[in-house]
This record gives C-alpha cells, sequence and structure tokens, in this order.
C-alpha cells in the first residue's frame, strides 16, 4: 500500500503522520487502506486526538491538510 498512489489519484498531499483534521477533529494519518471492492480506491487511517486508542477510515478528499503543504 502506498501514500504516493493516494497523493497520485487523489491529488492531495496526504503523508504518513501528516496533521489533518476531519470535521473539526484534529488528528495523525496512520496509513493508507485500500478499498477492494468497486473502484479499488483507497481510504487513510486517521488516529484523532481525541481517540487515541482508535483510527478510523476517511476518504482522502474529505480530509483538511495543513495549507503550507502541496499535493
Amino acid at each position: 500500500m502506498s501514500m504516493q498512489a493516494v497523493r497520485d489519484r487523489y491529488k492531495v498531499p496526504a503523508k504518513q503522520r501528516m496533521r489533518v483534521e476531519h470535521d473539526g477533529r484534529p488528528g495523525v494519518i496512520v496509513k493508507p487502506v485500500q478499498i477492494l471492492s468497486g473502484t479499488g480506491g483507497w481510504l487513510l487511517q486517521v488516529r484523532f486526538d481525541d481517540d487515541p486508542d482508535g483510527w478510523h477510515t476517511a476518504a482522502p478528499t474529505t480530509l483538511t491538510y495543513p495549507s503550507d503543504v502541496r499535493a
């Protein structure tokens, strides 16, 4: 699984351990997860600050990335 594949497909600057936000919740990208059915796309595992023991998946295009990073 490749973060480069996520960056290329979705035109986002996603990198492992990058700080992001999803619906106002700050967190860190853990790793990409490939979707095996349908279009064969990618999701990102995100560990949110308010749930340090868990992780959640999010579409790369729904995350808010730091403004100083380009795709």
